[in-house]
């Protein structure tokens, strides 16, 4: 855990020091927000199941509303939170989990590692007891209609239908080591009103 945080930290200040040059300022900024996360996390911390609880481990900061371990941690040390809204995309996600600490930019950004660990090589003791891929079922032979409306300045009605695009529906997988999949069905995700995302 306390790695992984780690990780996490040198991320925040690395943006940060881009920022502020007061380096006794980052430094403190550093401590705090190392305490805080380890405090937050450390009854939510699952080696055998990293996407639990990855929801509440996750910082996000999206426009103006900074999350509140940051804020605590960044009033601690003096800033204000305008340095924060400066240095951070407009839509950050930074998610803390077992063997796996990344970060995604834009609401439908990619994930970019910055620590992983691949299940193979974690200790046994933390693998998870159940296949990490698996396919679920054939897809159905019924056919999946998209119906989009589209009206022209040139019609009235509001009962035409044009196109119609019509595709079988895709064969589901799921990926439980998703850090998108464990975000989209968190609480914490709908509090910032973010739509739900999974890679495919």
């Amino acid at each position: 855990m306390k790695l992984e945080v780690q990780y996490a930290v040198d991320f925040l200040i690395t943006l940060l020091r881009k920022k502020c040059k007061n380096t006794t300022k980052v430094e403190h900024f550093r401590r705090e927000i190392t305490n805080l996360l380890l405090k937050h996390i450390s009854e939510h911390w699952y080696p055998q199941n990293s996407q639990q609880g990855s929801g509440y481990r996750c910082i996000r900061i999206q426009s103006l509303k900074i999350d509140p371990i940051v804020l605590k941690a960044a009033r601690a040390c003096g800033f204000n939170n305008k340095i924060f809204s400066d240095i951070f995309p407009e839509d950050f996600t930074l998610w803390i989990d077992p063997y796996d600490v990344c970060y995604r930019i834009g609401e439908y950004g990619s994930c970019s590692p910055l620590y992983f660990i691949p299940e193979p090589e974690r200790p046994e003791e933390h693998r998870p007891k159940t296949p990490t891929r698996s396919y679920h079922g054939t897809p159905k032979r019924s056919v999946a209609m998209k119906i989009k409306k589209i009206q022209t300045d040139y019609e009235d009605s509001s009962d035409s239908c044009s196109p119609m695009s019509i595709s079988p529906p895709s064969p589901t997988y799921v990926h439980p080591n998703s850090c998108k999949q464990s975000f989209q069905h968190s609480p914490f995700n709908q509090g910032f009103g973010v739509s739900a995302y999974v890679a495919s």
